[in-house]
């Protein structure tokens, strides 16, 4: 009798936990259950390798048109944090005159982090 009682008071705290932790506003999700924010990542590669100091850019395809640009660290890699969920972007990079093939980023996308690789040649 008493293990019942135990094993039913740990089940019924684990789900008030669970509860409320689904309903904190960390942990909120907008429609259909795809995240607010994500992160898009990625590396700028080029014919021999990564390319440090590539320019990559992040193009909103709402809200005007906004760009976000990063540089590439010495290992060729970007990092685009707090890219809002409810738009579609456009990503490409530039080095020396050159550009990437432009990648898409999509709402219907539901990572919470998107990986890409963009190639100069």
């Amino acid at each position: 009798m008493l293990i019942q009682d135990l094993r039913r008071r740990a089940l019924l705290v684990a789900l008030g936990g669970a509860a409320l932790v689904a309903a904190s506003p960390g942990s909120a999700r907008s429609n259909a259950g795809k995240p607010d924010m994500i992160v898009v990542f990625g590396v700028v590669e080029g014919v021999n390798g990564a390319l440090a100091g590539a320019t990559v850019f992040l193009k909103d395809s709402k809200k005007g048109g906004a760009v976000r640009s990063y540089t590439t660290t010495p290992d060729g890699s970007f990092r685009f944090t707090q890219v809002w969920m409810g738009d579609d972007y456009q990503l490409w990079a530039r080095w020396e005159g050159k550009k990437s093939a432009i990648k898409t980023v999509s709402s219907w996308d539901t990572r919470r982090e998107a990986g890409f690789t963009l190639m100069i040649r």
